[in-house]
């Protein structure tokens, strides 16, 4: 729905992707994992999960996903936790003044 409105969302793309994934790992679960070619054949409704999935993916390939590489999201968390840890010092800073004054 939403990407009727915004095609190029890609929050509104993973979530979809994400929902379609959860689906049909699901549904292949309860079906035991059969081999993926032979599910067109014998499990045409899973087949096309598969399907459904993959066309997210390529949604997302499309609008330019790339997968973060570990360094990147490492140093990201990293700069995360060094501005959280910033503005717990400048509260307690903060409050250390009042208590002064």
């Amino acid at each position: 729905m939403a990407e009727s409105y915004a095609p190029g969302n890609f929050s509104a793309v993973v979530l979809k992707s994400n929902y379609h994934s959860a689906c049909f790992e699901y549904t292949v679960d309860q079906a035991g994992r059969p081999p993926k070619d032979t599910l067109k054949v014998r499990y045409p409704r899973i087949y096309e999960l598969l399907e459904i999935r993959n066309d997210f993916y390529r949604k997302m390939d499309a609008i330019g996903y790339t997968q973060m590489s570990k360094e990147v999201y490492e140093a990201w968390l990293n700069s995360i936790n060094e501005e959280k840890e910033r503005r717990e010092h400048d509260a307690k800073y903060s409050q250390v003044l009042r208590l002064l004054k």
